[in-house]
């Protein structure tokens, strides 16, 4: 396998070895887990064994139950019969499965559930793991009659958040009506089949006994073998058993949906829209505060999307994920949609939380660089624009004024702005580019000119949406250069904290001031470290500027205020988001 450094395999493999160790107590009797990049598994790891007390060390080919990722397959399901036709999301469950004609909200203004509302867990039921977990060979006969009887529905459908099994099982139904296929044979043939997902069934007689997980649970210092579920009525929950090479698969057809491009992506079962489209956030879920595997807090959040999780933070921005776990085991995948980068881990433990180690395996190489994140690239009409804004900076130009949006004019008489403009090169002088356009979107994005007689200026345009688009937007910052004494000051606390919070001997710093200063670089120390200086983005030349500077964990804005002796007397940390990457 390629495509992965030795440093970033090893430094993957350790955080599994720690997980596996757990705390004297292993979370499973086996784990294996796999790293994908660029559309192919690059590396794949294992610990433990597949069978307690047996030579079986698990593979990227063995064969785990994934629990609920398979939900992710059950809402491909829905997207390919959506796709050609038999149903809409926003159809009433009922219109497809007759036997929840009676399935009513908890009030009389409830809307009926949608077929989109039970993919995206906001149809209302109340969320049940525990009971669920035991009813996946539930036979067909015994699941209509609990379709046709009461049901408890916690919230109207599309309010809030509930993860919902009764609901995918539901859409198990769906599948079968729809289709006029049974939902097993569904995926496997319109699915499986077609991606090469050979070790991925969910019964197990159609896997290599060899490479077939056992699940267990931890009793009283010893391994105890789960029993083993049959196909049924709810194995649209959590049925599939898969392998770490075939879910990497699966992630490289979600990953490969992203950028936008020509052609549908026929390759796949289901177009390179519709794979987008399910990883789109749906249903709202509360922002969570975790701790991360460097043991620091950080706020999550995000929404069930159609069969996945997609969450955002300061550090990794945006990535898609799904947990599993089942009375015998635990899955995870996750991805990240700017870079490309995949994680799989399978363990037959108990709802062993492999999250934990997948999670900190992708942050590991998304905030390490392992593959450069795919950054939003401006239109053509962006670019243009770019170049009129700098002419006009140059000197002004009726002609390329005559093309601006009409609010242009309202917002701010062209006068006006011909004088700001004046005014600029009169401080700076001639302004040349200094770096590339940063996008928020293919049509608004921002950059910065260098002065020849010092200072920088911020510009920041957005074009209208007519075709072709005019300028609506014109920004314009100056900045001034920082003095020297507030340089050094910038650049001796950068340097502090990238050597973990010690306060250099060279920096000049007011007394009363000294402990706090020393607490705020301490504390940056700890979830910034190592971190870079980079050019004043506010100030107008005096005691005070704001830098920006870039760290593993993000971008961060620091402001450093001296006193009338140049003695440093306030430091402020403030993070900022990343560049805008592709949605």
């Amino acid at each position: 396998m390629s495509g992965l450094s030795a440093a970033r395999a090893a430094a993957v493999d350790e955080r599994f070895a720690e997980f596996a160790e757990g705390d004297g107590t292993p979370p499973s009797p086996g784990i294996a887990w796999g790293v994908t990049i660029g559309g192919e598994l690059v590396h794949a790891g294992g610990l433990g064994s597949l069978r307690d007390g047996a030579d079986a060390p698990p593979g990227p080919d063995c064969a785990f139950r994934i629990a609920s990722m398979t939900k992710s397959f059950i809402a491909a399901a829905v997207m390919l019969l959506r796709d050609e036709g038999r149903l809409a999301l926003d159809d009433p469950i009922a219109q497809h499965v007759p036997e929840l004609a009676e399935l009513r909200g908890p009030s009389e203004d409830a809307p009926a559930i949608t077929v989109r509302a039970l993919l995206a867990m906001g149809s209302g039921l109340p969320t049940d793991d525990p009971w669920a977990d035991r009813l996946e060979d539930l036979s067909d006969q015994a699941f209509t009659a609990l379709l046709r009887g009461p049901a408890t529905v916690a919230w109207p459908a599309g309010v809030a958040f509930e993860y919902s099994n009764y609901g995918y099982a539901m859409l198990g139904r769906l599948v079968t009506n729809s289709s006029g296929r049974d939902f097993h044979e569904l995926v496997a043939e319109r699915i499986l089949e077609p991606l090469g997902l050979t070790s991925t069934a969910f019964s197990a007689d159609s896997l290599d006994p060899a490479r077939l997980a056992s699940g267990y649970h931890r009793v009283d210092e010893r391994w105890e073998l789960q029993p083993e579920q049959r196909p049924g009525a709810f194995s649209a929950i959590g049925g599939l058993y898969s392998s770490v090479s075939d879910i990497a698969f699966w992630i490289c057809g979600f990953c490969d949906a992203w950028p936008p491009r020509a052609g549908a992506g026929a390759s796949h079962p289901l177009s390179r829209a519709t794979r987008r489209e399910m990883q789109q956030i749906a249903t709202t879920i509360p922002p969570a505060l975790l701790r991360d595997g460097a043991g620091r807090l950080r706020v999550v959040a995000g929404g069930y999307c159609l069969g996945l999780v997609s969450q955002e933070d300061i550090v990794t921005g945006r990535a898609i994920s799904h947990s599993g776990g089942y009375p015998g085991f635990g899955s995870h995948m996750r991805w990240h949609p700017a870079t490309g980068i995949g994680v799989v881990a399978l363990a037959n433990g108990r709802y062993a939380p492999v999250w934990q180690p997948a999670r900190d395996a992708l942050e590991l190489l998304v905030v390490d660089g392992a593959v450069r994140r795919r950054r939003i690239e401006p239109a053509l009409a962006l670019e243009r624009a770019r170049d009129a804004v700098e002419r006009l900076l140059a000197g002004w130009d009726d002609g390329i004024a005559e093309r601006f949006a009409p609010n242009l004019e309202l917002d701010d008489p062209l006068d006006r702005r011909r004088v700001e403009l004046e005014g600029l090169r009169e401080r700076h002088g001639r302004l040349t580019r200094d770096g590339e356009i940063e996008c928020d979107t293919p049509y608004r994005g921002h950059w910065w000119l260098a002065g020849e007689q010092g200072g920088r200026v911020h510009v920041r345009i957005a074009l209208t949406p007519e075709l072709p688009p005019r300028l609506q937007t014109i920004e314009l910052e100056s900045v001034a250069d920082p003095t020297p004494a507030v340089l050094a000051a910038a650049r001796a606390v950068v340097k502090a904290i990238s050597a973990e919070g010690d306060l250099p001997a060279t920096l000049s710093c007011a007394d009363a001031a000294r402990t706090e200063i020393g607490a705020t670089i301490r504390e940056a120390a700890a979830q910034l470290a190592p971190c870079e200086l980079g050019g004043a983005i506010r100030g107008d030349g005096g005691d005070e500027a704001v830098f920006l500077a870039e760290a593993p964990a993000g971008r961060f804005e620091l402001t450093i205020s001296l006193d009338a002796s140049s003695r440093l007397v306030g430091v402020t940390i403030t993070p900022v988001d990343r560049p805008a990457v592709l949605r």
